[in-house]
């Protein structure tokens, strides 16, 4: 045997131009250093021999480094470069064993391996062993070769094996003992700003942010891929279409995976990988139903493809599930071929979740096989529909991807599609999709199934009449469905029975709402019905807080909260809200702020629903106590505008309180009283009573009110009218009834703790609390509502405050929203610019616009500006 060898195979490799340094790998390549090996191993273009060479740059020590290549199965040949790469770093290495090693025979491996561990064991100077590609081996004689050395691996040597695949080593061993290292394809991936600096940087690509990201994402990270990618984008007029569009059709992408993976395997392996493309995840079971092109185990071909980095991605920590990498699963879904064949591949997955009771991954490997009939089977679900179950949006999709002529033919697809669509809270097109159900169903011969559809479409304008609050529609179709329903429809008989329970809550009958939510609640909790659940939970919290249980509905609300999971679904927007309405009465106003936010998040993910404005009027009553009226005067015109706009008609009496109250707290009383009478609004006609002086007629219009309401269970309605009902009596000269009434209020409700019910702003309530006496005034209670009274009247007394003399102070300050607004004005941003900036609408922005300027007594922005600049403002 020639003693030669090729003294490339001996060279550190070059580091290209372009390379991106990347120093986090360094550092953990350093810090393997003391132990004895360093595993790194990826599938093929995870740039393993490239990070290789930029780390041998940093060493302090001497490098010796071998490209492995088939020839070295051959145990010889193997010892030979072997020995020759030592001998770069220690010149005289092995030079008494190769002409052993020359001979016929040559002597066994393992002699010769004593003997190389022997003499390094004599080199008083670390250095490193670098051995790269050693996936390209495949002799066991080599394996049990470097198996002996690394066991008794003299402490200068540290050993580095690079790999497409885990060696056949004691790894588990090694890991155990704390003596391997290791860096594997998740540590490799390039992180969104490396591949920033790669494209942009390294390779001149003018790519936007969003689209570099993109590609990191459709990449993972794979160098190999984002690598091909930049050479495909070389001279494109438009690449950023290109980077929406790459995917492992693409035609580098695609060469090189069939020359560098998929031409590697065996035929077995390459027909497995193609046929269990079409999963998203992957389990042995699973595989051995899809892939009957072999007899090899599932489980044992996805451990043999992760063993072999081919990849494979593990999901768990048992190795059980598994995916694709995205760009390996296109590449590999392409060469499926054919239509039929992939098909009956997604029928076969299809088959296996149902049988698993994994209906949503059934359902989707249904719709993509184009089994319709499988697909509605799915939907419709056993105990309770696909959809609230978790698979709204795979559902939707596909329903919007059906042509017209299939849907107006199957009318229970148009129902699912008419509830899925509520279900997201919208409510465009959910009746033009009943009457063509109904169209439908008129041809049919009337049975047991019909019936129960009729009763479903009840449901559905049930809960169309619920997003407009509309409890007598609710009631009528409520009854009407659970007359149709079949018994044993038990999940849409549930939500009906909610629905029910819904429309007896907004028709004041609570006894009969209670009795159904808790009936509601028992059915949705045995079947697993979470809306259900949530809603009915939710319905409870509310009639507590109705009964002035505050800390009772604070727990409901907290349990409806939990029940609706973390992210929460938009339903748990109403929760939220009720615990800002709950805390602020506690006068806690951060609190209640901080969850009246998280509401109108949730709220904003209800299309067509009112939600999202009556958070808005939550923070108007929050503006008023806080004395921002300019705040709340621009606020309450854009709610109004949105809600005439939406045609949100029973929110409308709401918003015109507050117009009233507005309009009071500026002193303009006859535009408040006009106002009030015209929109028939009691309440509000007996506050422009008071303040008009007319206390008495005040009071007894109040009493009127307040006998209107259920004193049990709405409580609350009660608590608030009382209290102005005895702020008139007091400045009426009736103090005595007046401080009886108070008292009374007080004693009642001490126990829930309100706060903002019994002092409303400070300014008519503390001369009342005063007069209630020493013995009332010095309890703790007492102390906590002066103690509230005084915080709040420091805080509005402090609004329009300026830190000068020179300059006279404003009539009414600017709201934090105004200062804002004229903060953007003098920066020359324009109105549009501002309502961008600021998310608020252009009404809006027009709204504040006006009032800085009569607040500052000027006419135009540059008026303003200066006006401002002088005031300290800006």
């Amino acid at each position: 045997m020639s003693g030669q060898v090729l003294a490339t195979k001996l060279f550190i490799p070059v580091l290209q131009p372009n390379t991106l340094r990347r120093d986090r790998l360094i550092h953990r390549l350093h810090n393997g250093l003391p132990k004895k090996l360093t595993i790194i191993s990826a599938a093929a273009g995870f740039g393993k021999t490239t990070l290789l060479s930029e780390w041998v740059e940093t060493l302090d020590r001497p490098v010796a480094w071998l490209s492995l290549d088939s020839e070295h199965n051959e145990p010889v040949r193997f010892l030979l470069y072997l020995l020759k790469a030592l001998q770069k770093v220690i010149p005289h290495a092995g030079e008494g064993l190769i002409p052993s090693l020359l001979s016929s025979p040559p002597p066994p491996i393992e002699t010769v391996m004593v003997n190389v561990i022997n003499e390094l064991a004599q080199v008083p100077d670390k250095f490193v062993l670098i051995l790269d590609d050693y996936h390209v081996l495949d002799a066991q004689p080599v394996d049990q070769a470097l198996r002996l050395l690394i066991e008794h691996l003299p402490p200068c040597v540290h050993l580095v094996l690079s790999s497409r695949e885990d060696p056949p080593l004691p790894l588990s061993r090694l890991r155990a003992k704390g003596h391997l290292a290791e860096i594997r394809a998740e540590a490799l991936r390039f992180l969104p700003n490396e591949t920033e600096d790669l494209l942009s940087t390294l390779m001149g690509l003018k790519l936007s942010h969003e689209s570099i990201s993109a590609l990191n994402n459709r990449t993972e990270g794979w160098i190999a891929g984002l690598q091909l990618a930049a050479l495909s984008l070389q001279g494109r007029a438009d690449p950023e279409s290109f980077v929406k569009d790459f995917t492992g059709s693409n035609r580098y992408i695609l060469d090189y995976l069939v020359e560098e993976v998929l031409q590697q395997q065996p035929e077995y392996i390459q027909e497995f990988l193609i046929q269990t493309s079409i999963l998203k995840r992957l389990c042995g079971p699973l595989c051995d139903v899809v892939n009957k092109s072999t007899d090899h185990s599932g489980q044992e071909t996805l451990k043999y493809l992760e063993r072999s980095n081919l990849f494979l991605i593990p999901l768990d920590d048992k190795r059980e599930w598994y995916r694709y990498h995205h760009l390996f699963a296109e590449f590999l879904h392409q060469r499926i071929g054919n239509r039929t064949r992939e098909n009956e591949l997604h029928i076969r997955a299809s088959g296996w979740y149902e049988e698993h009771k994994l209906e949503i991954e059934a359902f989707q490997h249904a719709a993509a096989a184009g089994d319709i009939d499988r697909a509605e089977t799915l939907i419709a679900g056993k105990e309770m529909p696909l959809y609230f179950r978790g698979a709204v949006v795979p559902v939707i999709q596909w329903l919007d991807s059906l042509p017209l002529e299939i849907l107006e033919e199957r009318p229970v697809l148009n129902i699912n599609y008419a509830s899925v669509l509520l279900f997201m809270g919208k409510t465009i097109g959910v009746e033009e999709k009943l009457r063509s159900a109904e169209r439908e169903l008129a041809t049919y011969d009337k049975n047991d199934r019909i019936r129960d559809l009729t009763g479903h479409i009840a449901v559905i304008r049930a809960s169309l009449a619920l997003t407009r609050h509309d409890g007598q529609e609710i009631f009528k179709h409520s009854q009407l469905a659970l007359e149709y329903l079949n018994p044993d429809n038990i999940s849409v008989r549930t939500a009906t029975t909610w629905l029910l329970g819904y429309a007896h809550h907004l028709l004041r009958q609570y006894e009969k709402a209670l009795q159904l939510y808790s009936q509601a609640l028992s059915a949705g909790k045995k079947i697993g019905h979470r809306i259900v659940t949530i809603s009915c939970t939710l319905g409870i919290g509310e009639i507590q807080e109705g009964k002035g249980q505050l800390k009772k509905a604070e727990e409901i609300y907290k349990l409806t909260l939990e029940r609706a999971g973390e992210p929460p679904l938009p339903v748990a927007a109403d929760a939220y809200l009720g615990l800002a309405r709950i805390y602020y009465e506690w006068n806690d106003i951060d609190s209640a702020d901080e969850f009246r936010q998280l509401a109108e998040c949730l709220a904003q993910q209800q299309e067509n629903t009112d939600r999202y404005l009556a958070c808005r009027l939550f923070q108007v009553q929050m503006l008023l106590g806080s004395n921002e009226i300019s705040s709340a005067a621009v606020l309450i015109k854009d709610l109004q505008e949105k809600a005439i706009e939406k045609q949100f008609t029973n929110i409308l009496p709401e918003i015109e309180k507050l117009q009233v109250r507005v309009l009071l707290h500026r002193k303009k009383l006859s535009e408040a009283e006009s106002f009030a009478h015209a929109k028939n609004l009691p309440e509000e006609m007996a506050r422009v009573l008071m303040a008009q002086g007319r206390m008495a007629e005040a009071a007894e219009s109040i009493k009127n009110i307040i006998e209107m309401y259920d004193p049990h269970y709405e409580a609350r309605e009660v608590i608030r009218l009382s209290v102005l009902r005895s702020i008139a009596l007091f400045y009426g000269d009736e103090r005595e009834k007046a401080i009886t009434l108070y008292r009374n209020l007080i004693e009642t409700w001490e126990t829930e703790n309100y706060i903002r019910s019994f002092i409303g702003d400070g300014s008519h309530t503390v001369e009342l609390l005063s007069a209630l006496g020493k013995d009332d005034t010095s309890t703790h209670y007492g102390k906590k509502l002066i103690h509230a009274i005084k915080t709040i009247q420091q805080k509005n007394g402090s609004q329009g405050e300026t830190d000068g003399n020179t300059v006279p102070p404003l009539f009414e300050a600017l709201s934090r929203r105004e200062l804002e607004v004229l903060d953007l004005i003098s920066k020359g941003l324009s109105n549009r610019d501002i309502s961008e900036t600021l998310f608020i609408s252009l009404s809006t922005v027009k709204g504040h616009n006006r009032l800085i300027f009569e607040k500052l007594q000027v006419n135009r922005r540059t008026e303003a500006v200066a006006k401002a600049r002088d005031l300290g403002l800006i």
